[in-house]
């Protein structure tokens, strides 16, 4: 209300029943209007029957959404993009305390991580997202070309894979595909 009558305060007496009846006339202009919408939508699905079977259709499952966490800003985009375009959702981080601050557990299906980064490296990351939701998907992405990944110790920390730099990106795609669980994506690829 205040940003209706520009902020000013007002006394209510006994005596002023201004306030109290703009603001009733407020709320039932806003009733109004929102009995007017129903109405029109409702003769809008008599007007045209196919709205009705289109609105009662099964409802569209959303898309998976993908967090990826790579400070490097070109990998990043490159990641999300190729993701975006197999038809997932995406949501970029370019840190590990990003990533904590962006992560839902309930919305992410699955999280692509880097292991060396700024503020948290991936494998701190990875045991924050743990706590979290323990059975959530991750690969990891690593520069570091030298030496073999210890398959145990990468299950142990819930690492699902493991991909060096440079990406071969049919492989990440079909990976993911792989990894998030009831995806339609993945029943497609």
């Amino acid at each position: 209300m205040a940003a209706v009558f520009a902020g000013r305060n007002r006394t209510l007496g006994e005596d002023d029943d201004w306030w109290l009846r703009t603001a009733g006339q407020m709320v039932s202009d806003s009733l109004a209007f929102e009995s007017l919408t129903l109405e029109l939508r409702a003769l809008e699905r008599v007007l045209d029957p196919s709205l009705e079977t289109t609105s009662q259709s099964a409802p569209v499952a959303p898309k998976p959404t993908i967090l990826v966490i790579d400070d490097d800003r070109a990998i990043n985009d490159l990641i999300c993009e190729l993701l975006s375009m197999e038809g997932y959702e995406v949501e970029p981080a370019f840190n590990g305390v990003e990533a904590i601050q962006a992560f839902q557990p309930a919305k992410h299906a699955l999280a692509i991580t880097d292991v060396a980064m700024p503020l948290m490296n991936g494998w701190e990351l990875i045991a924050a997202l743990r706590v979290r939701s323990p059975t959530l998907p991750i690969i990891l992405i690593s520069g570091y070309q030298t030496g073999e990944w210890n398959p145990s110790y990468l299950a142990k920390q819930g690492v699902s894979a493991v991909l060096t730099k440079p990406l071969n990106l049919d492989t990440l795609t079909s990976l993911v595909a792989k990894l998030i669980p009831g995806s339609s994506l993945a029943a497609s690829v």
